[in-house]
């Protein structure tokens, strides 16, 4: 069962690996496996980058372990969600699911009705299935990846 938690600075190398390798082993729906483009996206998830993130007052990061270790790294904040990552061999083990459910609840306690998030072609039918709608037409984003506008009433 995965254990959500909020990240703390000894996580952030952590976090950083996680993104990376999820974005370069689950994520090719979006990258198509270019290697630049795999390059540009996961080149800026750090562990300098990660601490930032924690240590930004507008900002939670939650992590999800199995056992030690983080398999999942999520982010959310000012409304919105901004990270749902599952290391790859993590994935199908409840460990999005379960960060999704705790940045949800973290935005409503917060006083968020309506959330919202830009989700990727990879994670879309995720979070379609978790009741999350599009709100308005895919959109390019920068390096090209397509994203969703989405959102979510978390008051129903």
């Amino acid at each position: 069962m995965p254990r959500v938690e909020e990240a703390t600075f000894a996580d952030a190398s952590a976090v950083a690996r996680v993104l990376r390798d999820s974005i370069s082993d689950l994520c090719a729906a979006d990258h198509h496996d270019n290697s630049d483009l795999i390059a540009r996206w996961a080149g800026g998830k750090t562990h300098d980058q990660a601490l930032s993130w924690i240590a930004n007052p507008k900002t939670t990061v939650f992590v999800s372990r199995e056992g030690d270790e983080v398999a999942g790294v999520g982010a959310c904040g000012e409304g919105r969600i901004y990270l749902n990552y599952v290391a790859p061999e993590y994935r199908f083990k409840g460990h999005s699911k379960a960060l999704l459910r705790r940045m949800e609840e973290a935005l409503r306690q917060k006083g968020t009705t309506c959330a919202r998030l830009t989700s990727t072609v990879t994670a879309h039918r995720f979070y379609s299935a978790a009741g999350w709608h599009d709100e308005g037409q895919p959109q390019v984003m920068e390096d090209s990846l397509i994203g969703y506008p989405m959102a979510k009433d978390l008051d129903a």
